[in-house]
């Protein structure tokens, strides 16, 4: 590794976290990367939720930056849009006022957009997993109308959210349902380990409470003992 490459960039992360502060009028501060050779030099943390990295590249003609952005996740999951995600090069020989303008002109209004678009696609997701939660919370109050209802409902939020996810309708585990996903779209439910009156019960207990929300027909399969 030479010299270069040791280099201490704490003062270029604090200068630089000030003056896009001053520039976008959010507040930006620096975060040091325990790499002080190839790979992420610092990144830049804002009060908005967004943050940057900024990687060393030592290509051709001298050291270079290069900005990356950090996009939302819901439970480990990015969502998916076909928009490139944007990056930009600078040269580390500019000064800190030129890469704060570099970074504020070729690189947020990008990023802040496909950030939000994230942010905004989880914010639905959320709110569909809370309608679904609300659902088999229901379903398990007609099995069990003394559950306790606060309790079960931590215990809904608390189960894995992936593109298949089983959720149990009652505390004990023996009667699950398993949902089938495409990305936010609802395919198919199943049951499992009930009655068959049961199972109907609570199939159309279930569509009732998640149709209205979805754009397209649910298509239910049953399963029973």
């Amino acid at each position: 590794m030479n010299d270069e490459q040791k280099k201490d960039y704490t003062p270029t992360a604090t200068n630089l976290a000030r003056q896009l502060t001053l520039m976008t009028g959010i507040y930006w501060s620096p975060k040091m990367s325990e790499n002080r050779g190839w790979g992420t030099a610092f990144s830049l943390i804002g009060a908005n939720g967004m943050s940057m990295y900024v990687v060393n590249e030592f290509k051709g003609q001298g050291a270079k930056f290069s900005v990356h952005g950090e996009y939302p996740k819901w439970h480990d999951q990015e969502p998916y849009f076909s928009d490139t995600k944007p990056e930009i090069a600078m040269s580390q020989s500019k000064s800190i006022e030129q890469l704060a303008l570099d970074i504020q002109r070729r690189f947020l209004p990008d990023y802040t957009e496909l950030f939000n678009k994230m942010k905004a696609r989880i914010a639905l997701w959320e709110d569909s997993d809370n309608k679904e939660c609300h659902a088999f919370l229901s379903m398990a109050v007609i099995l069990d109308p003394a559950i306790d209802r606060e309790k079960r409902f931590r215990e809904l939020k608390a189960q894995k959210y992936g593109d298949r996810v089983a959720r149990s309708v009652d505390a004990d585990n023996n009667m699950e349902i398993e949902i089938t996903r495409q990305g936010d779209e609802l395919l198919q439910v199943e049951f499992f380990r009930l009655s068959l009156e049961e199972t109907r019960q609570l199939v159309s207990f279930y569509k009732s409470s998640i149709h209205a929300n979805r754009e397209k027909p649910l298509q239910s399969s049953t399963a029973g003992n």
